[in-house]
């Protein structure tokens, strides 16, 4: 089973990833975690991944998907879930002809629902380097503007599932795992 999980900063893709790997033997590929990744070696390419990170700004393309494609083909799992993978319309298309790579299609598409008010307060709480209160809202921003068209392509497929990403971390599991019908 291929998951797609989305959903706006603060929303719980990670917390949520987290305990699909736990509970039920997933491999989540977060491109967060390769870019952190990437930039921790102190690689050119990590270099030029940390500037658009201390700007608030998403990563180019070209970047994501070649740290995402390694990490794709070397994974033997049959249950992935993909975080953080799909932010730009075009995006939507890449991560399908990666998964023909391997003769896979996307299966569900969970979508966590959050109000800024919400994401702000959880994102401060957190206190990760690229959380101060001013890149928050401009990630937010970004996400608002660039998903509408995201969620339109899932939805014409009949893969989008609405999570309510405001209640607890326990109630939000429990959703995803009777949705995805775990």
């Amino acid at each position: 089973m291929n998951v797609l999980i989305i959903g706006p900063s603060g929303s719980g893709k990670d917390t949520q990833s987290d305990l699909l790997e736990k509970d039920f033997g997933f491999t989540m590929i977060s491109t967060g975690a390769l870019l952190r990744k990437e930039v921790d070696k102190e690689t050119m390419l990590g270099k030029e991944i940390e500037k658009y990170l201390d700007e608030g700004k998403w990563v180019p393309t070209e970047i994501t998907y070649k740290l995402l494609e390694k990490e794709y083909l070397e994974i033997t799992s049959e249950n992935i879930i993909f975080n953080g993978v799909v932010r730009y319309p075009e995006q939507v298309n890449l991560l399908d002809n990666l998964l023909e790579k391997k003769g896979e299609t996307l299966d569900s598409v969970l979508l966590l629902n959050l109000d800024n008010e919400t994401a702000v307060k959880r994102l401060t709480a957190r206190g990760r380097e690229d959380d101060e209160k001013d890149l928050i809202i401009s990630r937010l921003n970004e996400f608002k503007e660039s998903f509408d068209p995201i969620l339109n392509s899932y939805k014409q497929r009949d893969i989008l599932i609405d999570i309510d990403a405001s209640k607890t971390i326990e109630e939000v599991h429990l959703e995803i795992v009777n949705k995805l019908n775990l």
